[in-house]
């Protein structure tokens, strides 16, 4: 592996810990990393099955699309 995968690796972790102690309860997680304006395919981490992931992302651009209840939050929103 090399560095970047490595940092990922542990970042993916750290975030599942994390989530984990927030929610009680071990939860599915996706983090999807890009260049703002790159037309360039990112990189993500995630600690579930890629087609579980497909699924759950499907699902939730439809939700978000038609703001279905969804809670999200952008770094420096109020």
């Amino acid at each position: 592996m090399n560095e970047r995968s490595n940092t990922l690796d542990l970042l993916a972790k750290a975030v599942e810990q994390s989530l984990t102690n927030i929610y009680g309860k071990k939860v599915g997680f996706a983090l999807f990393m890009f260049e703002f304006g790159s037309k360039k395919a990112g990189d993500y981490i995630s600690n579930a099955n890629r087609e579980d992931m497909i699924k759950f992302m499907r699902d939730l651009a439809n939700r978000l699309e038609s703001n279905d209840g969804i809670i999200g939050k952008t770094i420096g929103e109020a």
